[in-house]
């Protein structure tokens, strides 16, 4: 009886295990990489993470009196928060059916797995810096328009994904639905609801649900004082600076209904190609991290970066320019990204195996690692299962990372 109960406990664990990779989806499209367990304990549990370099170039035979460039190493921080766990317990009734066992491991994998996904979609969706909004529903055109904006930036499309919430995917589905001249993909739109890739997007319908919420009263905002961001390695105190933001402060009768999340444009301040640092025309989006100073104090991605290698935008927010939000209707965002731009760190945590509980632990062929732990009471009849993984998730790249949001 004994080696029975242990067996169903390891087939519970083993279906654990192998629904938990199945059940991933944007945390297997993302850079990953395990930690090693001292590492990340020495660090603090805080991981800093490089981000692409960029470079400038002089004209010239003889550059013997030109500068240098300074090689700046821009990191950012990747924080291990509180492990996610999945706890219960089963009494000797209830554990008298493996099936019952078998799928409370099922479950355990989806709802931990959803975490992961959750986590990096919202981080995602709230650092996205390319914010492609349109009045009406989503279309295929505005997939498509997705793409140009990367291109524009000088942002390789390749490895290029996009994930639609299902609302706006329907709505895709029937836009393709009705154009004969695509053949099977508008048939199989028609059919089934289903999106092909759009232009070099690899596409995917998402459960995960994030909403760009509605702008308050925030007319008449202005930026107070000419400002920008010099891009730097470390701060005075030799900590690394974080420079996917800056401080940004503004002026305005209506500033205190600023909120994050918020998504506004400055007058004049262009985006410009990350490369040729060519003007795209096309103003440069940005979003609020936080709020201080009762609205006037705003944290924003990107920072505002008007010269050097990592220049991002065609000049430095004006004094009194005008800052217009354009978040006009409660939508859910639908992401969209290239490369390592997102990225997905796991460690693990010590559980001992012989203090008591017995301990299994598991790396999925995702990377994953896993560990449960369990603990029969002889006094209670019951046995108290925990299910946990520990990771960090972060947008390292926001400048490669957009959002589309319909009906706006």
């Amino acid at each position: 009886m004994a080696n029975s109960a242990l067996k169903t406990i390891e087939i519970m664990w083993e279906t654990f295990v192998e629904k938990f990779d199945s059940m991933c989806v944007l945390s297997k499209m993302v850079d990953k990489e395990t930690i090693a367990p001292q590492e990340s304990a020495r660090a603090g549990d805080v991981l800093y993470v490089r981000q692409n370099y960029h470079a400038s170039t002089v004209s010239g035979l003889d550059i013997s009196g030109e500068s240098d460039m300074d090689v700046i190493s821009r990191a950012v921080p990747m924080s291990f928060s509180d492990p996610q766990n999945v706890k219960y317990s089963m009494d000797a009734k209830e554990m008298r059916d493996e099936s019952v066992m078998t799928k409370q491991g099922e479950a355990a994998a989806q709802r931990l797995a959803a975490v992961i996904d959750t986590t990096l979609y919202n981080r995602a969706v709230d650092r996205a810096t390319i914010v492609q909004l349109a009045s009406g529903a989503f279309s295929w055109n505005l997939g498509q328009s997705a793409e140009t904006a990367l291109i524009q930036r000088g942002i390789t499309a390749s490895q290029a994904r996009m994930l639609m919430n299902a609302t706006d995917y329907q709505a895709v589905a029937a836009d393709l639905g009705g154009k004969a001249y695509i053949g099977d993909w508008s048939k199989g739109a028609y059919e089934r609801s289903q999106v092909p890739g759009i232009a070099n997007f690899q596409t995917f319908r998402t459960d995960n649900l994030k909403n760009v919420a509605i702008k308050g009263t925030v007319t008449g905002t202005t930026v107070n004082g000419a400002q920008s961001h010099t891009v730097v390695a470390k701060d005075a105190n030799g900590i690394p600076v974080d420079n996917r933001q800056m401080a940004l402060t503004v002026a305005g009768a209506n500033v205190a209904n600023i909120k994050a999340g918020d998504v506004f444009t400055v007058a004049n301040v262009n985006a410009v190609h990350m490369i040729t640092k060519e003007d795209t025309g096309v103003l440069q989006t940005f979003r609020v991290l936080a709020v201080g100073g009762a609205g006037t104090s705003l944290t924003i991605s990107p920072a505002i970066v008007s010269a050097g290698p990592y220049q991002n935008v065609t000049i430095a927010a004006a004094n009194s320019a005008a800052v217009t939000f354009v978040n006009n209707a409660t939508k859910p965002a639908n992401l969209f990204f290239t490369g390592d731009a997102i990225q997905l760190k796991y460690s693990r945590l010590h559980f001992p195996a012989d203090q008591g509980p017995k301990v299994m632990e598991a790396t999925t062929a995702n990377g994953a690692p896993l560990c449960m732990s369990y603990f029969f009471n002889h006094l209670t009849g019951k046995t108290q299962f925990r299910f946990h993984t520990y990771f960090a998730a972060e947008a390292v790249d926001p400048e490669k990372i957009g959002i589309i949001v319909a009906n706006q």
